[in-house]
């Protein structure tokens, strides 16, 4: 029976972001403008994964090599601020079924721990999604980046979300809190065929966090409050879309099913005014066809959801996140809308994180 004394694993991974002018691609062609506002951004990626095993005193190894670049075209500035802005809110959004397994597969999986002052890593996940709320087509939406988990005294990045502490009491916080949604495709949607594609959505406002529980010292119980204001951008423009009020119960509970399991669950109730209803529901006159007519939307009730999850450690470094969205829009204000095509929607979570850099200092506040 042969033994091994120990092995090891690396990734070897270098990760480098690079925005550039055209002119710098241009200089080189000889039919192009001598100046353009375009750029051409792109994240270069290389690892060179390997294992080692040590028996006695020899050593063995396999190595491999690979690259790539992902490549994005901006058209101006604003397109490129627009990007990272949504980019961060629907990667720190404590409303996006994806956001909620980048946020649960961040963090300490120590019972009662609140993890290093920081962390960097990077996710990579994918979440079968109903295109809007009451949709009934739904579309695979995907997310792959790296993320970097902060938490200070005031700023805070973690299974709670982005936000930044107002104010601390002995039994609430006040906290500035982000959310985003992915777009829709209009054309890969029968019931919105022919009108406007649903843009990328982030929400930034007010929220109250209590501590309702410490459930026995078995983990936490929290009643968020947060208040929104949403904004959708295409990228080039921004555009108010209303506001949203959204209280969720949040649970997480340590040790869950197996020692060193996390378990995470919410139940949100979301309301929101008539703007925000109409980005959703409205059907323009210029819209209206025999199957899908003319209709205004209403501010009020949109609908309920219940979401949980499973995190699993998988040595130090891996961690793996598997969870599922329940929705109800039993009794939504806008159950009229010829938009308004299922009351109930499901969706199915996958991610998939490894951490690189993890902070010796312990976080600041337990």
């Amino acid at each position: 029976m042969l033994l091994y004394d120990k092995w090891s694993f690396s990734l070897g991974e270098t990760f480098q972001y690079y925005l550039s002018n055209q002119n710098t691609f241009d200089a080189t062609q000889l039919d192009t403008p001598s100046f353009t506002y375009r750029y051409y951004n792109y994240l270069d990626t290389q690892l060179a994964p390997s294992v080692t095993l040590t028996i006695g005193r020899f050593e063995t190894g396999v190595i491999g090599s690979f690259g790539f670049r992902l490549y994005s075209h901006r058209r101006n500035d604003l397109g490129i601020l627009m990007r990272q802005i949504t980019v961060l809110l629907l990667c720190f959004g404590l409303g996006s079924p994806l956001a909620f397994a980048l946020e649960s597969i961040s963090g300490p999986t120590v019972s009662q721990s609140e993890g290093a002052l920081y962390e960097i890593g990077v996710f990579g996940g994918g979440a079968y999604l109903p295109d809007y709320p009451a949709a009934n087509q739904s579309h695979l939406k995907g997310l792959m980046m790296p993320y970097i988990i902060y938490r200070g005294s005031i700023l805070r990045a973690d299974r709670e979300g982005a936000r930044a502490r107002l104010a601390r009491t002995r039994l609430f916080d006040v906290e500035i809190s982000f959310s985003g949604a992915f777009r829709t495709n209009s054309a890969n949607n029968e019931a919105r065929r022919g009108m406007p594609d649903l843009d990328y959505m982030g929400e930034i406002g007010p929220r109250l966090s209590f501590r309702l529980s410490n459930l026995g010292g078995y983990g936490r119980l929290n009643l968020f409050v947060p208040a929104r204001i949403v904004v959708s951008t295409n990228f080039e423009n921004i555009r108010h879309r209303g506001y949203t009020l959204a209280p969720a119960l949040y649970a997480r509970l340590w040790d869950f099913l197996r020692p060193g399991w996390f378990g995470i669950a919410q139940i949100t109730a979301t309301f929101t005014d008539r703007q925000n209803a109409a980005y959703f529901y409205d059907v323009a006159p210029e819209f209206a066809l025999p199957d899908r007519p003319y209709y205004v939307a209403r501010a009020g009730y949109m609908g309920s959801d219940f979401l949980a999850g499973l995190l699993i450690p998988i040595g130090s470094r891996w961690r793996l996140f598997v969870g599922g969205q329940f929705l109800d829009h039993d009794g939504s204000a806008n159950s009229a809308s010829p938009l308004f095509k299922q009351r109930i929607n499901g969706a199915a979570i996958l991610g998939l994180s490894y951490m690189f850099i993890q902070s010796k200092q312990s976080a600041l506040e337990r």
